[in-house]
């Protein structure tokens, strides 16, 4: 029998101590029984797993830890093996899975505790010893390791990582056939530890979703823990659910969401920008309509500046969005000026920008282009910038009656405009189709928190945005989303007006 096969027959033989499959034998999963044949298999030195939060990769790790314990055909008498986590305490809470699995023989074993190192060598003349440590670089000095588990890798705090993987990696070459495994949730970025780990290794079994499946199926989930598959994880697919309703009403929880439970590699926390281009995308349909009544967003610029309206359908949810940029300076000269070669001009022969007026986008062509593209509005929202202009264009080409709601661009207005404009296209309440004015507005917006939280889209350079970054579309899109969203809900709403003749 060969080690692999030696420890997923020991792993049977021990009983789950927590959770809903507490009191249960450990059940040795498809996915398990195929990593533990293709690190184990002769010739590999170096296997890498990667798998969502939840799949009982603790437990798993615990117990083929304690299989080169006690196992038949895989204990080698005085072989250490070195399991090496993120932190301490995460060391204590896999020493504890250990320790549990051993029950009533733990009183066969010297088990050791310090504030760095955990460990337990049985009792007599075997010197065999599992020793679980935090990722200190110098609580490794001297060891021979036969086996290596470093756990939750992407979590190593940056610092002590190189050196932390460089000390494991030189104890390993003091053994004939030792291994290092590598295991936990992936990194946010290429090129970190264990990226290259997982890009290196000679055996690796990735489990992750794909940036185009769709989140909240259960198929994508599965692709990311296959222990979903199982009997008894029932508990654990709730858990994804309930997540999920979280992620659809919130950017944050949509982020934590793609981290842990899709295992996707980005950042479990959203700061600054106000969607993912990834999430945004998944509005996108092959064709939409906008229909009445609808809710018109309008954001004007100064001198030079974009201006944009979008249109919001309340019956459809489809969103589409238009701007314009004043004839000075030409359209050449602005690529250049705000390092994006090209785009504009693409926009303009989609039909998404045009130019008008001299150095200023006249309020009344915007308004007009508006009600030539859809139509009369429902209601109209706005930005209280250029308030009385806004009001004299409507009066001077005499606009059709609606309501007039202005909204500001602080935190209270602009923080609530952003959450419900993420919450609705995080539902799949909003449908737009392919626009380059609106993704390319989506990747350079970003957005700005005050001490409670609330979150507003940032000026100039702030938050990290570009200073020539123009996201003036998004904000219109902004105000007319979330203002669907207050007609449709009881959230409270801004100042409202009317304007026009009845």
């Amino acid at each position: 029998m060969n080690t692999a096969s030696a420890i997923a027959a020991y792993l049977p033989g021990l009983d789950i101590s927590q959770g809903a499959l507490a009191g249960k034998p450990f059940h040795v999963q498809p996915w398990q029984r195929r990593f533990l044949h293709g690190a184990f298999k002769d010739g590999v030195a170096e296997a890498a797993l990667t798998v969502a939060r939840g799949a009982g990769k603790t437990t798993f790790l615990a117990g083929v830890a304690l299989a080169h314990l006690e196992a038949d055909g895989v204990k080698q008498p005085g072989s250490e093996i070195t399991v090496v986590c993120s932190t301490v305490q995460q060391g204590q809470i896999l020493f504890d899975h250990i320790l549990r699995f051993l029950g009533a023989r733990q009183c066969n074993y010297k088990i050791k505790h310090s504030q760095q190192v955990m460990q337990i060598t049985p009792k007599g003349l075997d010197s065999t010893t599992v020793r679980v440590l935090g990722s200190n670089p110098g609580a490794l000095h001297g060891a021979a390791p036969s086996l290596i588990l470093a756990d939750e890798l992407a979590q190593w705090a940056p610092n002590k990582a190189p050196r932390m993987l460089s000390a494991l990696r030189t104890g390993l070459g003091k053994i004939p056939g030792s291994k290092m495994i590598t295991l936990g949730t992936r990194a946010e970025m290429a090129g970190t530890p264990f990226e290259e780990s997982i890009r290196l290794a000679d055996y690796r079994a990735v489990y992750s979703a794909g940036k185009d499946d769709p989140p909240f199926r259960i198929r994508t989930w599965r692709k990311a823990n296959p222990s979903l598959r199982a009997d008894g994880f029932g508990e654990l697919v709730n858990k994804y659910r309930k997540d999920a309703a979280k992620a659809r009403a919130s950017a944050q929880f949509m982020q934590a969401f793609k981290a842990l439970r899709l295992n996707m590699g980005v950042p479990d926390t959203l700061y600054d920008y106000v969607l993912d281009v990834d999430s945004f995308k998944r509005t996108i349909r092959p064709r939409i309509k906008i229909e009445q009544p609808y809710i018109l967003g309008v954001d004007l610029g100064s001198t030079a500046a974009m201006s944009a309206v979008a249109a919001y359908s309340i019956p459809t949810g489809c969103l589409d969005v238009v701007a314009a940029f004043p004839n000075q300076p030409p359209l050449i000269e602005r690529e250049i000026t705000d390092g994006v070669q090209g785009l504009y001009r693409k926009m303009e022969a989609r039909g998404e920008l045009f130019t008008s007026g001299g150095h200023v986008v006249p309020v009344v062509t915007i308004l007009e282009t508006a009600l030539a593209r859809w139509g009369a509005p429902a209601k109209m929202v706005v930005d209280r910038w250029r308030l009385g202009e806004l009001v004299d264009a409507l009066q001077q080409i005499n606009f059709p009656s609606a309501g007039l709601v202005t909204r500001g661009q602080g935190f209270k207005d602009g923080g609530e405009d952003v959450h419900l404009f993420r919450r609705e296209c995080l539902a799949g309440n909003v449908r737009t189709q392919e626009s380059l004015l609106l993704t390319s507005a989506i990747s350079e917006a970003r957005t700005v928190s005050d001490p409670a939280g609330n979150q507003k889209l940032s000026k100039n350079s702030e938050g990290g945005r570009r200073s020539r970054g123009r996201d003036d579309a998004l904000a219109a899109a902004i105000i007319a989303v979330a203002e669907g969203a207050r007609m449709q809900g009881a959230v409270q709403r801004g100042s409202e007006l009317y304007y026009g003749k009845a």
